[in-house]
């Protein structure tokens, strides 16, 4: 039964990562607020039990997946939304992407940090601010709608960083010659808006592809998710044992200012790249041997 629930800072934080994704686990949210994970458990359940976050259980050997209610978006203050239902022909993907965004948001070299979890634009993002035209009209003289991004390739993610855009993809598989063709369209697609664009790999087979591809769009990285969870786990390590409320530490906290969602439509085409550049690209991928001594890069640079 819901009951009330006087929401903390810590209670908002949880509120917004799980209105920006399309669910979480109590770890996520642990390593975006910085505070340790069976104290965002506890609250999680409490928020539970409030009506204001949903849990579900669909993963084998997994805690539960947290997903942001109605009420929740409503008693934290956020623009409504449509409540997500994870299922489980997309879990596994969703995993991928959410622990890619936590990655993105908490990655740190030197000292330096990559971005931050409001700077991610997520597919929830921007698909809450996608809009709409007339495309034609039905036989009963009712207009038929349209997005006005029909027909360009939507990235999991993007990230506003120095008035660039940096696109983010995880793919996990290549099921077949179809999927293999499709991930070469994807990436020539987001060369056209996006100044960089981040890949995770599933697999090898995946590696190897992107790797191939990169020979003619030289913004890619890539990284695969084994490393993306290993460096999840070392931070998890890193974690307080002890809420900051109690030790006076202030904790690590990658939540950052909520960045705008921008349409996909109304992202800028790339200073001096025009969309019959951006398209003959592919031809060049069809030769990739001209230049089979271009370097892997394993690890996403912070510039």
């Amino acid at each position: 039964m819901d009951r009330n629930v006087r929401l903390s800072d810590l209670d908002i934080w949880i509120l917004i990562v799980l209105y920006k994704l399309p669910w979480a686990m109590d770890y996520h949210v642990a390593l975006l607020v910085g505070e340790p994970v069976k104290y965002v458990r506890r609250r999680l359940q409490q928020l539970a039990e409030g009506g204001l976050v949903r849990r579900v259980n669909l993963m084998a050997n997994r805690t539960a997946l947290n997903v942001i209610t109605s009420k929740g978006i409503s008693e934290a203050g956020l623009e409504p939304r449509n409540v997500c239902n994870p299922t489980y022909f997309s879990v596994e993907h969703d995993l991928g992407v959410i622990d890619t965004v936590v990655y993105l948001s908490i990655l740190e070299k030197n000292g330096k940090h990559l971005t931050d979890f409001g700077s991610i634009i997520t597919e929830r993002d921007f698909q809450s601010v996608r809009e709409m035209e007339q495309g034609g009209t039905r036989s009963d003289g009712k207009p038929i709608y349209k997005a006005k991004d029909d027909g360009i390739h939507e990235p999991d993610a993007y990230i506003i960083k120095n008035d660039k855009y940096i696109a983010v993809e995880f793919e996990r598989t290549l099921k077949s010659r179809k999927s293999n063709s499709q991930l070469i369209d994807n990436a020539i697609d987001l060369r056209k808006r996006f100044d960089k664009q981040y890949w995770i790999y599933g697999n090898n087979a995946v590696r190897n592809k992107l790797n191939e591809v990169r020979k003619d769009i030289p913004e890619m990285s890539i990284i695969g998710i084994d490393d993306v969870r290993e460096y999840l786990r070392i931070r998890l390590e890193r974690l307080p044992e002890t809420i900051s409320a109690k030790t006076g530490i202030p904790t690590n906290n990658r939540i950052g200012t909520m960045q705008d969602p921008i349409p996909l439509n109304k992202l800028p085409l790339r200073n001096g790249l025009s969309l019959e550049r951006a398209k003959d690209v592919k031809t060049g991928v069809a030769h990739q041997h001209a230049r089979a001594d271009y370097p892997l890069r394993t690890r996403l640079s912070l510039e």
